[in-house]
């Protein structure tokens, strides 16, 4: 693995040029913690946020230039998301695989973030494809 050298945003921007050597850190020092207490995974943070945010628009989308638009709630989000992951863990337990990948080849699409979401719900890893 190659080397790499920190720097912050403002600092990569006077390069002008920002490479793969480089690592983005933030100069932000916060004021309180920014954990959020029992929440220290993705799955878990999305799980809070959809309790306490459950009718307020996750995603809107238009199918189709000119379509209406469609709303989705952190609520519907969860919903549709656990019912997957736990589609996808049953197939990990019956398959016994011991570090699932999932392999996601979607366009972009509100299914594509639902599908990510499920498989990180799931405790598998996301295997994007792309051509």
């Amino acid at each position: 693995m190659g080397s790499f050298e920190m720097a912050s945003f403002e600092e990569a921007m006077q390069l002008g040029e920002v490479t793969s050597g480089y690592i983005l850190q933030s100069q932000h020092t916060a004021r309180e913690p920014l954990a959020i207490q029992n929440v220290t995974t993705l799955p878990n943070l999305f799980k809070w946020q959809a309790q306490r945010r459950c009718d307020a628009t996750l995603f809107s989308f238009r199918i189709q230039p000119g379509a209406d638009l469609t709303t989705i709630s952190y609520a519907e989000a969860y919903e549709t998301s656990s019912r997957l992951a736990n589609c996808l863990h049953s197939l990990h337990q019956v398959a016994s695989t011991e570090n699932p990948v999932v392999g996601i080849w979607l366009e972009r699409s509100i299914d594509l973030h639902l599908a990510i979401l499920a498989t990180t719900i799931s405790g598998a890893t996301v295997g994007n494809i792309s051509l």
